[in-house]
């Protein structure tokens, strides 16, 4: 569904109970409501509007926010009490899928499958 017009500014809709309601209306009516949000780094409406949904999914593009950042964010979504019920890192290149951890558990799991 697209956002439609705004009628007035976007913190008066944002912190709205027909906001809130609509989006009762939405859960009432549909299996899963997703709602694509701004960073929360860029935008205050994010946090707005997580207080009435029932769950996010924390997305973080790779190489984009240090650890502090990425802990930052999620101290904002406890704080309005969202539950976070996943995280997506995304856009990870492909030879940073593996870590030298990883690496090395699968040259000892090769070395036990040969002994």
């Amino acid at each position: 569904m697209p956002r439609g017009t705004l009628t007035s500014a976007p913190l008066l809709t944002l912190s709205s109970q027909e906001l809130e309601l609509r989006l009762q209306e939405m859960n009432q009516q549909f299996e899963q409501v997703i709602v694509h949000l701004p960073a929360l780094s860029e935008s205050k409406d994010t946090q707005l509007i997580t207080r009435y949904l029932s769950g996010v999914i924390y997305t973080v593009k790779a190489g984009t926010l240090s650890a502090n950042n990425i802990l930052t964010n999620i101290d904002k979504l406890t704080q309005q009490q969202t539950p976070i019920i996943g995280a997506i890192l995304n856009n990870v290149a492909d030879d940073e899928l593996e870590t030298e951890e990883t690496k090395q558990q699968l040259i000892h799991q090769n070395e036990d499958l040969l002994s």
